[in-house]
């Protein structure tokens, strides 16, 4: 499968390859973390977006969201993700980490 995520507010399209695992989050200045999808270009600060938010997992052709623990919350379809638990996610699936809203496109 391949996963893409399609922005919402800035109608940006992220085309995420070649690995099965990917942390979601923002870099912030001093900071060491860098996550693999790194979002602050997209005013991910603003809408409240953890460093480390959300991972996105590729098992056995199944896609996964996990929320890691982030201050304003995962939210999968408008329903608050509790943290730390893999909850699969289908073509279509609109994740929120905190405000900021991403549509999940799988190929």
């Amino acid at each position: 499968s391949r996963i893409s995520l399609n922005l919402i507010e800035s109608g940006q399209i992220l085309h995420l390859a070649d690995r099965t695992e990917f942390t979601l989050g923002r870099s912030a200045e001093g900071q060491p973390i860098v996550p693999d999808v790194d979002l602050s270009p997209y005013n991910a600060y603003a809408n409240g977006v953890s460093r480390l938010h959300a991972v996105l997992k590729l098992i056995q052709n199944k896609i996964i969201v996990m929320d890691l623990g982030s201050s304003n919350g995962t939210y999968l379809n408008g329903s608050r993700m509790p943290p730390y638990v893999e909850t699969p996610v289908a073509h279509g699936d609109v994740i929120y980490l905190g405000k900021f809203k991403m549509h999940l496109l799988i190929e």
